[in-house]
């Protein structure tokens, strides 16, 4: 009995104020998305904006003032040696975010924020898209009006 073909991803949609700990914690992690991006998968990564009013309040709110912005930028130099990469989006979001979002294709994570406490230390929820099951597109149609709303990153300046 052969097995089944492996499944081809086609998206990845990434919605975070800073998402810093997802290559601390890989080192290989933006290689990672640089050979998603060659393979042809579209990659979306929404960050916050360092200069926004809601980055400001989440810093003030985590206790770590402009130390939120601060981490926005250095996730952002993780990534600079593949921005402008064929099939990869990055875009600065100013909203309050309730919750990062992973989303690979019908594959999704989701990491709700609470008050005061860095999004790495909050539960992180999985779920699937399955048939007549509302909740992975309602977190789906929540990334897209953020991503609607974002200004694309300027990739010389990073900024």
């Amino acid at each position: 009995m052969a097995l089944p073909a492996p499944v081809r991803e086609v998206s990845v949609d990434i919605l975070v104020y800073a998402g810093l700990h997802l290559p601390e914690a890989n080192p290989t992690w933006v290689k990672e998305i640089q050979r998603k991006c060659e393979e042809s998968v579209s990659v979306r990564i929404a960050f916050g904006d360092p200069e926004s009013a809601e980055v400001r309040a989440r810093g003030e709110e985590e206790g770590v003032g402009a130390g939120l912005a601060g981490r926005i930028n250095y996730a952002i130099a993780w990534y600079r040696p593949i921005l402008g990469s064929p099939n990869l989006s990055a875009a600065f979001h100013s909203t309050v975010l309730y919750n990062s979002i992973l989303r690979f294709d019908d594959q999704m994570l989701v990491n709700p924020h609470i008050h005061s406490m860095p999004a790495f230390r909050a539960p992180v929820i999985h779920l699937r898209r399955i048939p007549g099951g509302p909740l992975f597109d309602t977190y789906v149609e929540c990334f897209e009006r953020i991503w609607a709303n974002s200004r694309p990153l300027d990739i010389k300046g990073g900024g």
